[in-house]
C-alpha cells in the first residue's frame, strides 16, 4: 500500500502529520469544480442561446470569464473551492493536520 502520510517538524519542535491528497482525491475535486463551471457554463447557453450572434459572442465572453475568475474570485475571497472544502475532505477520507506535541 502507498504510504500518503507525511511528517513535518517545525523549528518551535512541534511535528505535525498529514495525508498527502493522492490522484483519486484530486479528481474527484477537479470534478466537482468542473461539475459547478459546467452548470454556470449550461445556464449562461441557455440564457443568450436565443439572441442570434449577439448572444454567441455573450456565451463566449461569458465563458472565458467563468474559466478565467472562477478561481480568482474564489482565491481573492479567501474561500476554498468547493471540491477542497473540509466537507469534500471529508467525503474523500482527507485527513486534517494532527498535532503531536513537542518532543523532548
Amino acid at each position: 500500500m502507498l504510504d500518503t502520510s507525511r511528517s513535518y517538524e517545525t523549528p518551535e519542535s512541534i511535528r505535525l502529520e498529514m495525508r498527502i491528497a493522492g490522484p483519486v482525491v484530486r479528481a474527484c475535486t477537479w470534478a466537482i469544480d468542473m461539475a459547478i463551471r459546467a452548470g454556470l457554463y449550461l445556464v449562461i447557453s441557455l440564457v443568450f442561446a436565443f439572441f442570434g450572434g449577439f448572444g454567441m459572442a455573450v456565451i463566449l465572453i461569458g465563458l472565458f470569464l467563468v474559466e478565467w475568475f472562477y478561481p480568482v474570485f474564489l482565491s481573492c475571497n479567501q474561500v476554498p473551492h468547493p471540491g477542497r472544502r473540509r466537507w469534500a475532505s471529508w467525503w474523500f477520507m482527507m485527513t486534517e493536520p494532527r498535532y503531536h506535541g513537542p518532543r523532548h
